[in-house]
């Protein structure tokens, strides 16, 4: 019997979340690991370990704030159970929101598109493994997007039902993502650019002007209020103001009007981006932004030019999540441009988007410490930012690049997500804090940081050490220490300079103290620095820590 093809957007809808469903039961066994991948979800779950008092430990972010009030409420009462509860909803939060996404588009898309769409939707993962990579450690942001996502679902169905309790519940749900990320109020344009597409072709079937449409102003007037009074009311709830929500972005502002160069900019654009912006993902948008100015999908043009800005913004600095709350509007475009294509252009499409799942690029670099493939290894260093290095093809995960969201496999995604590398790589990152911590202890020897990072102070709560020692806590000015001291008595110091230079001033790691320490940094560069500075009185165990001795 001949399948035929569901016309129903429902059936289609359930088929597509089983899908999903599958592919991420597939990572649950694969690539879930619960251990920390870089630094920043150590930072968040910190906070909590210290009671949620700022003076002891400030949170990792005020823009995450809700976040730390969702964890905050379960009243977890261990490191583990933290780390595990908040890796494990992010993960379900990003499977909910591939769900919710889906059926956002299929509501968006006509019935004689639905084919495109279906089979569209089921390339998504693949096109944008990020979407993949970003449930796989502890990730407000896309708490943050399963509920904007929420509020664009109701909102579409405020237009195919008419009532306004459903413009109520898009409030709620717009309100509560941008408590999870302050930064994604911005999708409130996106939103009221679709009530502007809405009343327009409502207007249309009517013959008339959608300037001139009363209802359109009223709507957008009290549906923009009410969005604002839900933020602010659940930023007020997880224990933030407006000051504090206007000192934050003035932050941010100065953050990102720090001078850099163009290169440096490209450069980061790329490794921060190479896993969303992948060559497929930038043809089909290309071809939907082609589309919708000659066809007959105009109206997705005020969504384009409403969220240009905005992305040119953010991406000049920021990675996927940062600029997440663009994705909806990215997504139709990129659908637009799917639709748009001959078959012939979708098959060359298809083969763009799955070479780099089932190839990886290995480089090896002499003098750093990530690859040749998705690893990270000892290898000889210099003060030089490159050296000779070789380049392969592998069936394996590509070269490991460091992004600020963990690393990323240069290629070579079937590998690295569904056969165990990723899960490889966060273990041996977890495996060289579980060794610094293990040498400290043995050899009864502090701990030196390369800054105020959180692995280290998290991998001690996790063995049942405990501090009430302040993050800044100094007692001469030029290092914080942190004392901290289990059950049966035991104690172990970890420090940090407060000025990163004088890791490598001979006089101030003297003052410090000339005994044997153990070194720890997330940045692999600051041990290749020390190897330069101090020789033979540095010998590096891992590539994130080694044994420092400084003689007079």
């Amino acid at each position: 019997m001949k399948y035929k093809f569901p016309s129903k957007k429902k059936n289609i809808y359930y088929l597509i979340s089983v899908y999903y469903i599958f592919i991420f039961a597939i990572l649950f066994f694969t690539s879930l690991n619960y251990n920390y991948v870089e630094g920043d979800d150590a930072s968040i779950i910190l906070h909590h370990l210290f009671g949620r008092d700022a003076a002891l430990q400030k949170p990792f972010s005020s823009y995450h704030s809700l976040f730390d009030t969702y964890l905050g409420f379960f009243g977890l009462a261990s490191e583990v159970a933290y780390r595990k509860f908040a890796l494990l909803s992010t993960f379900i939060m990003t499977l909910a929101s591939l769900s919710v996404l889906s059926y956002c588009v299929l509501v968006k898309t006509k019935q004689t598109n639905l084919k495109g769409t279906f089979f569209l939707l089921m390339l998504v993962p693949f096109m944008i493994p990020e979407l993949l990579f970003e449930g796989l450690y502890i990730n407000p942001t896309m708490h943050s997007f399963f509920f904007l996502l929420l509020s664009y679902c109701s909102l579409l169905h405020y237009f195919k039902k008419g009532k306004n309790y459903f413009l109520i519940l898009t409030a709620i749900a717009f309100g509560i993502a941008t408590g999870f990320r302050w930064v994604n109020g911005f999708f409130i344009f996106f939103l009221l650019a679709e009530l502007f597409l809405h009343y327009s072709q409502v207007n249309k079937i009517e013959n008339k002007n959608v300037f001139t449409d009363k209802r359109f102003y009223a709507t957008s007037i009290i549906f923009g209020v009410s969005c604002i009074l839900t933020i602010l009311t659940f930023i007020a709830i997880s224990g933030y103001s407006i000051i504090d929500i206007k000192d934050t972005f003035l932050f941010a502002r100065s953050y990102m009007a720090e001078p850099i160069s163009t290169s440096t900019k490209i450069k980061a654009a790329f490794i921060n981006n190479f896993t969303f912006l992948t060559p497929a993902c930038v043809i089909l948008f290309i071809l939907g932004i082609v589309a919708t100015i000659k066809k007959e999908s105009k109206l997705l043009l005020p969504l384009l030019l409403t969220y240009l800005p905005f992305a040119i913004l953010i991406t000049a600095v920021g990675t996927f999540k940062t600029m997440i709350f663009v994705f909806p509007a990215f997504l139709l475009i990129v659908l637009t441009g799917w639709n748009y294509c001959s078959k012939r252009v979708r098959l060359l499409i298809l083969i763009v988007i799955f070479i780099p799942w089932l190839i990886g690029v290995k480089v090896n670099y002499n003098n750093v410490v990530w690859g040749p493939d998705f690893t990270f290894s000892i290898k000889n260093n210099s003060d030089k930012k490159t050296a000779n290095s070789d380049i392969g093809i592998t069936l394996h995960g590509g070269l490991a690049i460091p992004t600020p969201e963990g690393p990323r496999p240069l290629g070579g995604f079937f590998s690295v997500l569904l056969g165990g590398e990723w899960y490889a790589i966060v273990e041996k990152i977890n495996q060289e804090r579980e060794d610094a911590f293990q040498f400290a202890i043995k050899n009864n020897v502090r701990i030196l940081q390369g800054s105020d990072h959180c692995m280290m102070y998290t991998k001690l709560f996790e063995k049942g050490y405990t501090s009430n020692d302040p993050l800044f806590y100094t007692k001469n000015g030029l290092y914080c220490e942190r004392t901290f001291t289990n059950a049966t008595g035991d104690q172990l110091e970890v420090n940090f300079f407060i000025l990163r230079d004088n890791l490598y001033d001979k006089a101030s790691m003297i003052q410090f103290g000339n005994e044997k320490m153990v070194f720890y940094s997330v940045i692999p560069n600051f041990l290749s620095k020390l190897e330069n500075k101090y020789q033979e009185q540095f010998q590096r165990k891992g590539a994130f820590w080694g044994i420092l001795e400084i003689e007079e």
